[in-house]
């Protein structure tokens, strides 16, 4: 019995752990948000996400200003560790049509900073929307960051009815999925084989050894 013991507590010291990680990346299809408070709650076609944090306020307040129709593009991206998710929502604004004071609240205020250089995929994105649109040498960007997790909402179906969007707005989403496997070392593999002979060793060499005995006995005795 204390074999039995002592071997089991040598598997579980020796079974060893095996991390699978995945990584996908798709389009969400987001159907409708709405912000309350410092929560961001984000409707999707595969996950619904619940994020927060102090950006999400920041945001509110610049949907709820006038420079709302400034905006010439955004860019959406959603990322996921498991259930723990996480959101970036960057902001272009063109000045062209912004008085130096607007210019300035939106860099004191609001926290945009001035861009020079701007790349082909922001233009692109513009371009999509805005077809006229002529490149004026910069642009305002804001970038608002938030983290929470996903799942699927018990009162999307409200959600739904209230603040659909017109049409979807599709995003970027990366998710990685980690997941944990008990796996054999092969220390326990060669203990767990050793274990399985024993009842081989003690069968053929049992009477081996009884017979050598009674040799030895019998040697003693004739001394």
């Amino acid at each position: 019995m204390f074999k039995k013991l002592f071997i089991f507590y040598l598997i579980l010291n020796l079974v060893g752990c095996v991390t699978h990680t995945q990584t996908t990346k798709s389009k969400e299809q987001i159907s409708a948000f709405f912000i309350e408070k410092e929560t961001l709650y984000l409707l999707g076609e595969q996950y619904d996400y619940e994020l927060t944090g102090r950006d999400v306020v920041n945001l509110d307040k610049l949907i709820r200003s006038p420079y709302m129709k400034n905006i010439v593009t955004v860019k959406t991206e959603l990322s996921a560790n498991n259930n723990n998710a996480f959101g970036i929502y960057t902001v272009y604004i063109d000045p062209t049509h912004l008085s130096e004071k607007e210019k300035s609240e939106l860099m004191k205020v609001y926290w945009f900073n001035e861009i020079t250089e701007i790349s082909p995929n922001v233009i692109a994105m513009i371009k999509q929307t805005k077809p006229n649109w002529h490149e004026n040498g910069s642009l305002l960007k804001r970038q608002y960051q938030a983290k929470g997790k996903l799942g699927k909402f018990k009162e999307r179906n409200q959600i739904l009815q209230a603040y659909t969007f017109p049409k979807t707005i599709n995003v970027n989403f990366e998710h990685t999925v980690t997941s944990n496997e008990m796996m054999p070392t092969k220390e326990i593999l060669s203990i767990g084989a050793a274990y399985l002979l024993l009842p081989v060793f003690i069968t053929v060499f049992t009477p081996i050894l009884a017979v050598m005995y009674s040799i030895g006995e019998v040697q003693k005795w004739g001394d």
